[in-house]
């Protein structure tokens, strides 16, 4: 009877996929926060652009270590249960900023709290894999959908709380983390069996061994890390640009990129759909070429109005072929899911925080302008180099 009932449980891979999207947003809300946490931050310590970039880094860079040696590791350890320490080190590494009344105390927060999302991701999205069987396109976009929700209500939940309960109103955060990390220990045991049931098939020595394709994996990291210098120099400088360029509060300027991530997550859910009939490689070209001309448009948009309209056609576009290019990594390297998706969800977006700082050097010397012009003409190179992408095979 028993194995009857953990049998029909298998069977439900939806609640298990929803599951882990719920997970990805309990651990994506703490990065949707930070932008709308550092004009605060900047404001309450007198920090340059400089050093808010260098706080961005703080939190990705760590990641660019840790989360593909973590996704290596994910291969060898099979254990779901380390996404619940991912969560509660993010979330609590965040939340910690509130005392942290130095620099280099915040950049030890943000680094704890980076450490966490490394640990997340690898072991999420190797699960997603395990779980899904068919239509994995619209699996990954559906837990992918669940960090761009999770980031689109960070950055409006500190925009409220930070601007009604001052720093206290980063304890908010712990509601969700507290909840999701609850529900991954009760579905403890039928998580383990999807984790050992892929390791079986993997390593079944009567089935033919898949090749990795690690030339094309080379090209998509390549064009991802480009890609990823854009999507995240905008979530990290269009809350500045409205505040010192458009004239905009803080408040303001997080609800704006609240609403950019919200309108990103139906791009996510609906790019993973749509990959699954058109193809990962097709559906990376076509979300690089609509993305380019919005974050054109982004760029020029000075005034408060503009700057409105430029957030739809920028949300619509800015996740349109995320879920297709970790599920293509994946397919790349089919023999190292977790590395591929340490690096894919990893390693990939840490790159976007290594280039925070030369960004806000660019702020600093040239003009916020100057800086949302450069992520513009990245996307454009993107968007053409996205066609010498392998196709599939």
């Amino acid at each position: 009877m028993e194995e009857q009932t953990q049998e029909k449980s298998l069977q439900n891979t939806n609640k298990y996929i929803l599951l882990l999207m719920a997970g990805h947003g309990a651990t994506d809300i703490n990065q949707g926060a930070f932008p709308a946490l550092l004009p605060f931050l900047v404001r309450q310590h007198g920090l340059s652009f400089s050093a808010a970039g260098g706080l961005a880094l703080a939190l990705t860079g760590v990641s660019s270590i840790v989360q593909p040696l973590w996704g290596y590791f994910a291969d060898k350890i099979r254990n779901p249960q380390t996404i619940n320490l991912g969560i509660a080190l993010a979330c609590l590494g965040f939340i910690a900023l509130r005392i942290a009344m130095s620099y280099p105390v915040m950049l030890a927060c943000v680094l704890i709290s980076g450490i966490g999302v490394a640990i997340f991701h690898p072991e999420g999205a190797r699960m997603v894999n395990c779980v899904a069987t068919t239509n994995k396109g619209t699996a990954m976009g559906v837990f992918l959908l669940g960090g761009t929700i999770g980031f689109s209500a960070g950055s409006v939940l500190v925009a409220i709380a930070v601007s009604a309960f001052g720093l206290n109103g980063l304890f908010f955060l712990l509601i969700p983390c507290a909840l999701v990390v609850a529900l991954f220990r009760y579905y403890k045991k039928p998580l383990q069996t999807f984790s050992d049931l892929e390791y079986a098939t993997r390593t079944d020595k009567t089935a033919v061994k898949l090749k990795s394709n690690w030339k094309g994996f080379f090209i998509l990291t390549f064009i991802l890390s480009l890609n990823s210098i854009v999507n995240y120099g905008l979530i990290i400088f269009i809350p500045l640009f409205w505040v010192n360029v458009i004239g905009q509060s803080e408040a303001v300027a997080g609800v704006g990129i609240g609403v950019l991530t919200a309108i990103g997550s139906v791009s996510t859910y609906f790019g993973g759909k749509l990959s699954d009939k058109i193809g990962f490689r097709n559906m990376i070209i076509l979300g690089s070429m609509l993305y380019a001309p919005a974050v054109v448009f982004t760029s020029l948009a000075k005034t408060t109005i503009l700057a409105a309209i430029a957030i739809i056609p920028l949300g619509l576009t800015i996740n349109l072929s995320r879920s297709s290019a970790v599920a293509l990594g994946q397919k790349y390297l089919p023999n190292n899911v977790g590395l591929s998706s340490g690096v894919t969800l990893g390693l990939i977006i840490s790159f976007g925080g290594l280039a925070a700082p030369f960004l806000g050097l660019i702020g600093d010397n040239h003009g916020l302008a100057a800086a949302m012009m450069t992520l513009a003409a990245i996307s454009c190179t993107v968007a053409f180099l996205s066609l010498l992408i392998p196709r599939e095979k």
